[in-house]
């Protein structure tokens, strides 16, 4: 998360819930909420591709990952929820109840995942995204 928000020098701006962890860490002043109106949701993945030149070692580098202690760290280590369910089950009670990290099932209904635009739809954002930047 910038410096911006921690050193607070925005009120308001966009972030996302692990960077907003890590930066709590630093300035318990900042305050998180998963807009109304919805939210993107988004996850990181582990792929093998086609022509892996050691396809045995990479399974096993996602399996050692996929462990409920490691994902458990990773988290830990990024801020960031985790979907292994077998890891959130070693976080302390505390994180597993945090809404920030661990929304219930109500707010996560407002998410979206976000998919990529036609070149029409990619036009339209850049225009405005053009705008917006030059104050016009």
């Amino acid at each position: 998360m910038p410096n911006i928000y921690i050193d607070e020098d925005t009120i308001i701006g966009m972030a996302w819930n692990g960077d907003y962890k890590l930066a709590r860490d630093e300035n318990t002043d900042l305050h998180f909420t998963y807009p109304k109106e919805g939210f993107p949701l988004w996850l990181d993945s582990f792929v093998i591709v086609n022509d892996a030149p050691n396809l045995e070692n990479a399974h096993k580098f996602i399996n050692f990952m996929l462990r409920p202690e490691m994902a458990k760290q990773v988290s830990f280590g990024i801020g960031h929820s985790t979907a292994n369910l077998a890891a959130v089950k070693l976080m302390p009670k505390k994180l597993q109840d945090d809404p920030i990290a661990n929304p219930d099932a109500k707010t996560m209904r407002r998410g979206e995942i976000q998919l990529d635009l036609d070149d029409k739809t990619r036009r339209i954002y850049e225009k405005y995204w053009e705008r917006l930047k030059i104050n016009n």
